[in-house]
């Protein structure tokens, strides 16, 4: 996920102006002041949307402040959790504010369990404990646990005849299959990782709120995650009998066993399993000689 990817509209701010007894009249085009902004003078969906033009602008000290001001009013619950969100990514922008970007997205969750787009803030925090680490912050594998948990629950994989698969639930499953596989909990990586290679990626979605500039666009962003994603699934067996062999020896057959029950299909990890057998019996033959000679 981009850092300023699935927000809001093209850079341009439309607002809807209306007068009193009148019918609204049509959109009108408003360009971004280019001097200093009195936040005061915007009702609170205007700044909002100001903030986010901002944003999108790559004005990010004005849009931290248009954050700030939305942020002192009595905002509904949804316009807060919105605001939160775009102030979190303002900070994931700029440099050396990323434990504030990582608290932020941690208050959306915390706050705002009901927010339309829970699993992508989750998903971002995920990222920002595992493999982009912001400067002058730490890894942490138990929050990013957490929140590819919340990803998965939010988003959970449903097969049959009504497929429900969003993309950011599949790249949940892989970043945390190989988080759990790293800390050795293989059978739960299997079951993470059998998820992706179970589902049909060509029935997966994006997700509802996610807008593009055009169809082309749209078309081209989708054959990129299904590529992508295709790439993880050609790779999830050899990367599954690797770990079964690196584990005790006395579990290495029962856990080799159900991945051959997983993938049925798969050529490449019988042929790998018949190496596996080799190794374990010359592994069983030394063992057996060293009992039958032991030394002095």
């Amino acid at each position: 996920m981009t850092r300023n990817s699935l927000w809001g509209p093209p850079l341009t701010l439309v607002i809807l102006f209306f007068s009193i007894g009148m019918s609204a009249e049509p959109p009108t085009e408003l360009a971004l002041p280019d001097g200093q902004i009195v936040y005061t003078d915007y009702d609170d969906a205007v700044l909002i949307q100001l903030a986010q033009g901002l944003y999108q602008r790559h004005r990010h000290a004005e849009a931290l402040d248009a954050c700030q001001e939305a942020l002192s009013r009595n905002l509904t619950d949804d316009q807060a959790a919105t605001v939160k969100h775009l102030l979190a990514r303002t900070y994931d922008a700029l440099p050396a504010q990323g434990q504030h970007a990582k608290d932020t997205y941690a208050q959306v969750i915390r706050e705002h369990p009901a927010y339309e787009k829970l699993p992508e803030v989750a998903y971002r925090l995920g990222e920002l404990n595992i493999c982009i680490i912001p400067e002058g912050t730490e890894p942490n594998h138990p929050a990013a646990i957490e929140c590819l948990q919340l990803v998965i629950r939010e988003l959970p994989v449903e097969s049959g005849d009504e497929p429900n698969v969003t993309y950011l639930s599949l790249k949940a499953h892989m970043m945390l299959g190989n988080l759990v596989l790293q800390k050795g909990r293989n059978d739960d990586a299997r079951q993470y990782f059998k998820t992706i290679y179970d589902c049909d990626i060509n029935k997966a979605v994006p997700l509802p709120y996610q807008q593009f500039d055009n169809e082309e666009e749209e078309q081209e962003h989708l054959v990129w995650l299904r590529d992508r994603i295709a790439g993880m699934k050609t790779r999830l067996p050899a990367k599954m009998v690797s770990s079964c062999i690196s584990s005790d020896l006395g579990l290495s057959m029962q856990r080799l066993s159900q991945l051959q029950s997983d993938y049925p299909d798969d050529t490449e990890i019988y042929r790998m399993i018949s190496e596996v057998l080799k190794k374990l019996t010359e592994i069983e033959q030394i063992i057996n000689q060293e009992i039958a000679n032991p030394g002095p």
